[in-house]
């Protein structure tokens, strides 16, 4: 009779089980893959970024309860984690990705490992998903006007008529690691009295590391004011870089 008894309770503590797991089938973590990092120097697909850049992290998900909460971003360096933010479901794009960023200002250059790990609404926490970057040196933010030279200087006057213009033809060398995107070289048109005839600024674009690119300014000076002299210097130029 007692072992009767225990069997009958055995089967009742099995059906409630069963019927618990019915109304309450497990749950699932949200899986991730294929990471990509762009940066705000880069716009396609990079593991390298120039610091001080703003790194983009794009990361798939696939969470077939379409539940996930938030996303745990580490960085870490020789296995130390030195940085770390969360983020939320409203950086989730089209129910597919993450989608969110990070800077790199704070950042010594080297290597670091990206971790990722995201949880859903019921706590479960998904596999962590890591990727190798490299942080390196900002070349841009070294470059001053001791990185070009400026060479072939020369002008030609294109009208005797009095009061039409000359044409300044000069070239910029640029010495720098980087493209000089705009290079500005101002000039004074003095004649034998020092007396300055005229003045302008030469404007010469998208210089690569190590070419020499010519360029041309127009001054007004008229033929009989007789132009001894063009005053320039490398020091007085300005550099721009994108």
């Amino acid at each position: 009779m007692i072992k009767a008894r225990i069997f009958v309770q055995i089967v009742s503590l099995l059906i409630l089980f069963s019927c618990e797991s019915s109304l309450y089938p497990p749950t699932y973590p949200p899986v991730l893959s294929d990471i990509s990092l762009t940066s705000s120097s880069s716009k396609t697909a990079t593991n390298s970024v120039i610091q001080g850049d703003t790194v983009f992290l794009t990361v798939a998900v696939d969470d077939p309860e379409n539940d996930s909460l938030t996303l745990t971003i580490s960085i870490l360096s020789g296995g130390t984690e030195i940085k770390s933010l969360e983020v939320n479901d409203s950086c989730i794009y089209d129910g597919t990705s993450w989608e969110t960023w990070f800077e790199t200002d704070d950042l010594a250059l080297g290597d670091y490992t990206l971790a990722l790990t995201p949880t859903d609404k019921e706590g479960n926490k998904g596999d962590t998903l890591t990727e190798i970057f490299t942080v390196t040196e900002n070349l841009k933010a070294n470059v001053t006007t001791a990185d070009i030279s400026i060479s072939a200087v020369s002008y030609e006057v294109k009208n005797t008529t009095t009061g039409e213009p000359f044409i300044i033809t000069f070239s910029v060398t640029n010495s720098s690691p980087v493209t000089l995107d705009i290079v500005h070289v101002p000039f004074d048109a003095e004649d034998s009295s020092d007396t300055v005839l005229d003045s302008g600024v030469g404007i010469i674009t998208s210089i690569p590391s190590g070419a020499t690119k010519e360029g041309y300014l127009k001054l007004n000076i008229q033929v009989t004011e007789n132009c001894d002299e063009l005053i320039y210097s490398f020091a007085n130029c300005t550099i721009t870089i994108y």
